[in-house]
């Protein structure tokens, strides 16, 4: 494509008439890298071209969405990128990674800007951020895409993590002729329980000034945990974490053995063990929050012993019904829990087990979940995908279109003290195959490969994901294998992959 003919692709893109949309840029780039900080950039993004468009379906909505056109190379694939926590801006990280791969790459900022709380009492915002947005970002940016090639779009897939795997199960659940292939990372699909769950956690470790958790703290916790249960749930020779921590039957009492925790500090981790319950009936409100051996992970224990940060940043949806002024410290497990479900659970909750429509479509999903991650308990999609399973008529043949890979070590979407990345959201030093990189091996089965049994997840040296970004290589990678089987040591070097064998799942 020369100059001429990608200005005059341009013009025809400014010329689109977009329903309840408005254009504000249609422009070239030239090839560039992002400086994450000083002396540390991302890998190019290749020339392409950058066009953003206001979409606004009702009188109060206020959404940007963002697409990225390569110049050259394009694959003829139209790839939706996901956003993370509250949102605000569009994510050009992950808008770079799509184009680099040749994708025509779509990113929305899900309409919570410049402030989330402008949201307060505006319920059709509420639906924009819960699923609207990237619904229609993905709508417009096929239109965007088939104008400015002059073809329309052949395979469509979405990827996204934590917000953006809500989103992921969303389009599954509610859209589902929009996407081939969703790549769910992480997923807040249980969206207002799992916040009930960041209460009742910042609820315990704020409830004295000595209740909270510094990040020594946590690691010594994560240390004691690893000796005790080390066994149980197969932490591996030279590991930090555990293999198999579903195996592990916690018992609250444990932490009276810990000698570096006080007593207001064992108070608040029982608590946590517990999970959030309603006082009244009793019943469980959202499983623990916590699992053991991700403490001391990024969003780990002692953010969420922050006061006043983890509440502005993770009680936003429940300030759009009550206001900035509400006090959480009164926060009733029962009637609270009544009324913010009624007024969010239909906008924000992807908890539909029905995906009949999109295994009807043809669709594949996947699903990906770290085990040591420790804002979105593994145990909550776990449970999601077993459900799942009994609706759509058993495990062959949900298999059939939706796979779940819990992984060990793996934190929030990316990092931990085990494996770092399998999701390859701009790291160098992550190999882009279908065994390495869930993307590709999500796209290999979309376009009529077989199904990926195995996905291998590196880590970086140290931990260390600045490493994934500046190195070309990864330290050692670790076999993953889709539910209900897992990757079982038997013996010698550890990060040896032909050391372990594929076996079923043990509780």
């Amino acid at each position: 494509m020369g100059k001429m003919d990608y200005a005059d692709r341009l013009e025809r893109v400014r010329r689109m008439t977009i329903e309840d949309g408005q254009m504000e840029d249609a422009v070239y780039v030239e090839e560039k890298a992002l400086e994450l900080m000083p002396g540390v950039a991302t890998q190019p993004a290749p020339a392409h071209c950058e066009v953003r468009i206001r979409m606004k379906p009702t009188k109060d909505s206020d959404i940007l969405v963002e697409f990225w056109l390569p110049v050259e190379g394009w694959n003829g694939d139209f790839l939706g990128t996901g956003n993370g926590g509250s949102a605000g801006v569009t994510q050009v990280l992950e808008l770079m990674n799509g184009i680099r791969r040749g994708y025509a790459t779509a990113s929305s900022d899900l309409g919570t800007a410049p402030d989330v709380d402008d949201l307060i009492g505006k319920p059709e915002r509420w639906k924009d951020f819960g699923h609207r947005s990237i619904h229609l970002m993905t709508v417009v940016g096929k239109q965007v895409t088939e104008c400015f090639y002059g073809q329309p779009v052949g395979y469509s897939l979405f990827v996204g993590g934590s917000t953006g795997g809500q989103q992921g199960m969303m389009l599954a659940q509610r859209y589902p002729e929009d996407y081939d292939g969703i790549l769910a990372v992480a997923p807040a699909n249980h969206r207002t329980h799992l916040h009930y769950g960041f209460i009742w956690n910042w609820l315990a470790l704020t409830e004295t000034e000595k209740s909270g958790l510094t990040q020594e703290d946590a690691q010594a916790v994560t240390e004691f945990m690893l000796q005790e249960y080390g066994r149980e749930g197969e932490c591996l020779p030279g590991d930090a974490f555990f293999t198999c921590p579903q195996q592990i039957k916690l018992v609250s009492e444990v932490f009276e053995k810990s000698g570096r925790l006080n007593r207001e500090q064992k108070e608040a981790l029982k608590k946590l063990v517990k999970g959030a319950v309603d006082p009244v009936t009793g019943e469980t409100v959202y499983p623990p929050l916590y699992v053991p051996g991700s403490e001391a992970c990024p969003l780990g224990l002692e953010t969420q012993s922050d006061k006043e940060t983890f509440a502005h940043d993770y009680f936003y949806i429940f300030r759009w019904v009550y206001g900035k002024e509400f006090d959480f410290k009164k926060f009733d497990f029962h009637e609270d829990v009544k009324r913010l479900d009624e007024a969010l659970g239909e906008y924000l909750n992807a908890d539909s087990t029905d995906l009949s429509a999109y295994r009807a479509s043809g669709g594949k999903l996947l699903m990906l979940h770290g085990m040591a991650d420790p804002i979105i308990p593994y145990t909550d999609s776990l449970d999601y995908y077993r459900s799942v399973v009994r609706k759509m008529g058993g495990l062959d043949s949900t298999r059939e279109f939706f796979r779940y890979f819990p992984i060990p070590g793996l934190a929030h979407v990316s990092g931990g003290p085990g494996v770092q990345d399998i999701v390859s959201q701009g790291f160098r030093a992550t190999p882009k195959d279908r065994e390495h990189d869930a993307l590709t091996a999500l796209a290999e089965w979309v376009r009529g490969g077989n199904a990926p049994e195995v996905l291998k997840p590196v880590a970086f040296k140290d931990c260390n994901l600045l490493y994934g970004i500046t190195m070309d290589t990864y330290e050692y990678e670790r076999p993953c294998y889709a539910y209900p089987y897992y990757a079982a040591y038997k013996g010698g070097d550890v990060n040896d992959v032909g050391n372990y064998e594929r076996r079923e799942w043990k509780e």
